[in-house]
């Protein structure tokens, strides 16, 4: 399952738009009532219960937001959950090559190929628990998700 909504800034300072922490949460509680395993979260890079953003307080409201409820997520047990935390995202061409690690510094990606990273994720229960920044990069994204994934153990004879 994927969640990619989001409302951005909210309405005020403090008051986050309840598609940036509430409806996670209750598409979350309704994946596992429905016993879905694998739950991808398209969050944003920063996200943080602590930030601080004292330049535009609707942004920190945002991040703390996105960060709680990435938290959220991450601690459910019945749920195979992985984080991505894009930079910003761009309107253009996606190259197909990112870099996606826990931390990856400053950036941008296209949209294009934030969507090819979800969609190879999806298939990918090994990613989890985890949160992973996404940057444009010079690793295929296939390439890039199997760096994060562990070896697949043989199957017994």
């Amino acid at each position: 399952m994927l969640y990619a909504a989001g409302a951005g800034l909210g309405v005020a300072p403090g008051q986050p738009a309840p598609v940036d922490h509430d409806s996670i949460v209750t598409f979350a509680d309704a994946a596992e009532r429905a016993g879905v395993r694998r739950f991808v979260m398209l969050s944003v890079m920063g996200a943080d219960p602590a930030a601080r953003y004292r330049d535009n307080p609707l942004v920190e409201t945002f991040l703390r937001a996105r960060g709680r409820a990435d938290e959220n997520l991450l601690s459910r047990s019945a749920l195979a959950t992985t984080v991505i935390r894009p930079a910003w995202f761009r309107d253009r061409p996606g190259t197909g090559m990112v870099h996606l690690a826990e931390r990856t510094g400053v950036g941008d990606i296209a949209r294009e190929d934030v969507a090819a990273v979800l969609a190879t994720l999806l298939s990918t229960d090994s990613t989890s628990p985890r949160v992973l920044e996404l940057i444009a990069g010079t690793t295929p994204i296939h390439d890039a998700v199997a760096r994060h994934s562990p070896p697949r153990r043989p199957a017994p004879r």
